[in-house]
């Protein structure tokens, strides 16, 4: 399944903007749009206010033959049930060609180089090739001196994960609302044969996630994260295509250190001492929740977090080492005490060891 491209923010400018987002799907689609198709697309790429029905569609479209044949063009645009809306006979025709402004330019080269977090894989690929087409008929070529440079930017790229190479199918069937079947094995766990319905991404510590309805989830809560390093095979589903009424994209990781969501628990109050970093904590927040008060008298920052306890959430803590304290909750303080009283007693293992 090819991953789409959305063009609609250097389109949706001008009055005549609809004629512009059907001239571009057309020529792009090579044709194969079918009526219903076609209005589907349209509306994705104008605003709310301009949307438009079947009847205002009819309308557009024999508003763009007129112009066509206005302005003596040998090229018309047709329809039939084989192949749908296309130009003939060349189907590559575009009728608005109108060049990228400064302002679009630099957006579309920071999108580029954006893009270079995929770099290696098909999606990266694709997204290059768009650039370059849409640069080279839109941009004079000393617009920019010495070329594009498309590299300005330098991301930590997702070669190291394999699950990167279902980005752009999952991306499409997020859009097209599609169903997949999917061979799944969880680390440490059996393959497993799942029908899920995607509904968002998320990308954490160089690894990509997908959350998704699964049709095979035996608990209440059907909507599930799952690590794209585990899909083993993906394909079209024959189910249906679900919506959960529950899930919102906003709220889901609302109290997440991380990406997991744990159906089985509340949040918490998390309560933090910090005596070092406390600039950087200020300036880059553990948490969306994070409040946090200065001790200028102690030097300490205490800070309030509230999300789920969980094992990121204790990885975050003892990565600060001895800068932070636990005040609450107890249990989440006994933990990180537990654990260091282990590394403290690993220590002293070696070192006895080093006397003998």
């Amino acid at each position: 399944m090819p991953n789409k491209v959305n063009k609609k923010h250097l389109l949706v400018k001008h009055a005549d903007d609809r004629l512009k987002v059907i001239d571009l799907l057309v020529s792009n689609s090579r044709g194969l749009l079918s009526r219903e198709q076609l209005l589907v697309k349209v509306n994705t790429y104008l605003p709310y206010n301009k949307k438009r029905t079947v009847q205002t569609l009819d309308l557009d479209i024999k508003e763009l033959r007129k112009l066509l044949k206005e302005e003596q063009n040998e090229v018309t645009l047709q329809y039939d049930n084989e192949r749908g809306y296309h130009y003939f006979p060349d189907s590559n025709y575009r009728h608005f060609k109108e060049s990228l402004d400064d302002e679009e330019q630099q957006l579309l080269l920071l999108a580029s180089s954006l893009f270079s977090v995929f770099e290696g894989t098909p999606l990266q690929d694709k997204f290059s090739k768009v650039v370059e087409r849409v640069m080279s008929e839109s941009v004079s070529s000393n617009t920019v001196e010495g070329g594009h440079d498309l590299k300005f930017m330098q991301l930590e790229n997702m070669q190291s994960s394999s699950g990167s190479r279902w980005v752009s199918v999952l991306l499409e069937a997020i859009y097209e609302k599609s169903t997949l079947k999917m061979r799944y094995k969880g680390f440490g766990k059996a393959l497993k044969t799942k029908n899920v319905c995607p509904y968002v991404l998320k990308q954490y510590h160089k690894r990509w996630y997908m959350v998704g309805y699964d049709y095979d989830c035996t608990r209440e809560e059907k909507t599930n994260v799952f690590a794209l390093d585990c899909i083993e095979e993906l394909e079209l589903s024959h189910k249906n295509y679900y919506s959960d009424p529950k899930f919102s994209a906003e709220d889901y990781f609302k109290y997440s250190i991380g990406v997991w969501h744990w159906h089985e628990f509340k949040p918490v109050i998390v309560e933090l001492a910090f005596t070092r970093g406390i600039e950087s904590i200020l300036a880059s927040p553990l948490h969306s929740s994070q409040k946090a008060v200065l001790n200028s008298d102690t030097n300490t920052l205490h800070v309030t977090i509230e999300v789920f306890e969980s094992p990121e959430l204790e990885s975050l803590i003892r990565s600060y080492g001895s800068a932070v304290k636990v005040l609450s909750p107890t249990s989440l303080r006994d933990k990180i005490v537990e654990d260091a009283k282990k590394v403290v007693g690993g220590y002293k293992a070696c070192l006895q060891l080093r006397q003998k």
